[in-house]
């Protein structure tokens, strides 16, 4: 078996096994629910609109992060020491941005997938989508993925570069039965993400009379290597684009 073992070693480079690496978030509710964030994985942050995704997503990238700002959105008071801003046109771009930066960065946001067009959309008239009807782009979006994620998976692992994709949540038509909500990316990214914290507001915070943040929920739906089905409550405040624990903010 030693001599096997090695003959596989020396033609695969084979690693028998790989301890994954856990980043405190710096949340201290976060992280009692979370253990922290597995470095080197893909992390899938999706909710409705406005709930706080993505300042969910730049509190949990450390070291230097490369942000692919697809929406054009950030706001001057989120921007850091150690984060650099790009905005791809479309998916693809995106991908590729995604496999050349996990050599030299630490984290990896891209913000938001479902902003991100396919270059056949880019190039299309806008009129041509109202005149057809059809889920074309849907069915290539999914397959881009499908194909996408394991290579991209392996690298990040290998570099040791954590991907935080920032999803958003739509409704199907003509659901009457069960959950009509569904994320962008098909089943893909559900797969390859090894942690998924669904982001949903709660209510506002009100100091003399105006709204100056609100209190966000984020539950751990997967999480490969610790408990699922957590919660925790943040407090966001729109001034700072920070998140923090929700003591934190009553004080």
């Amino acid at each position: 078996m030693n001599q096997a073992l090695q003959a596989v070693i020396a033609k695969y480079d084979f690693i028998t096994c790989r301890v994954p690496q856990f980043v405190p978030s710096g949340i201290s509710d976060l992280d009692a629910v979370t253990g922290g964030i597995p470095k080197g994985r893909i992390i899938d942050v999706y909710g409705g609109e406005d709930a706080g995704k993505s300042a969910l997503a730049l509190a949990l990238a450390k070291g230097n992060t490369l942000l692919l700002d697809a929406e054009c959105k950030l706001a001057p008071s989120m921007a850091r020491c150690g984060l650099y801003v790009m905005h791809p046109e479309t998916l693809e771009d995106a991908l590729n941005i995604c496999r050349m930066a996990a050599v030299g960065f630490n984290t990896v946001i891209v913000d938001s997938l479902e902003a991100l067009p396919l270059k056949p959309e880019q190039e299309r008239p806008l009129m041509d989508f109202f005149l057809e009807y059809g889920d074309e782009y849907k069915k290539t979006r999914e397959q881009l993925l499908s194909k996408a994620l394991p290579v991209l998976s392996m690298e990040l692992l290998a570099c040791g570069c954590t991907l935080i994709v920032v999803n958003q949540l739509l409704d199907r038509d003509g659901v009457i039965y069960g959950n009509p909500e569904y994320s962008t990316g098909g089943r893909a990214l559900p797969y390859y993400a090894s942690v998924r914290l669904l982001v949903s507001r709660i209510e506002h915070i009100m100091k003399r009379g105006q709204v100056t943040g609100q209190i966000v929920k984020v539950s751990v739906v997967k999480h490969r290597f610790g408990q699922c089905f957590g919660s925790a409550k943040l407090a966001l405040d729109y001034h700072t684009g920070r998140l923090c624990s929700r003591k934190e903010a009553l004080v």
